[in-house]
């Protein structure tokens, strides 16, 4: 179970630094591997660089998303091992990384423009289905699909 909880914590902590790009240019800070940005065509994550490189940069997030969601699916396979008092805050948080994965994948420039969160009456409603499905003991999905 340790290796699946480990996997969550990256891939949740993956999304921030995708979600977070524009404020951690401005912090002169870079997470993803050099090579990802090399093999892209990409120099910077900038606004203005990545505006005149849209191909590139739609690519390079696509890329990092699908790193995300395979990390995301190992972690998921875990959650036998959760207690269901723990499973429905565990669950509901993830649901909402990958909700803030699809709004990302869906326009990946937002990203310059606000920071991609979830409403509070959406975690709420989340929370709830969650408590249902937990407690009716629904198998839990393993898929990551940005594309919903």
């Amino acid at each position: 179970s340790f290796e699946h909880a480990k996997f969550l914590g990256r891939a949740m902590q993956y999304i921030n630094f995708i979600r977070d790009i524009n404020e951690d240019n401005k912090l002169n800070r870079l997470y993803f591997p050099k090579d990802d940005l090399d093999s892209f065509g990409l120099d910077n994550l900038h606004a203005e660089y990545v505006l005149k490189n849209k191909q590139s940069f739609q690519a390079f997030i696509d890329k990092q998303l699908e790193r995300y969601c395979g990390w995301q699916e190992w972690a998921e396979l875990g959650y036998n091992f959760i207690p269901r008092r723990y499973l429905i805050p565990i669950k509901t948080a993830s649901e909402m990384y990958k909700w803030t994965g699809r709004k990302i994948h869906q326009n990946p420039f937002m990203i310059y423009e606000l920071k991609v969160k979830p409403m509070i009456s959406q975690i709420v409603v989340n929370t709830l289905v969650n408590i249902i499905d937990v407690m009716v003991k629904k198998d839990q999905q393993v898929q990551c699909d940005l594309k919903q």
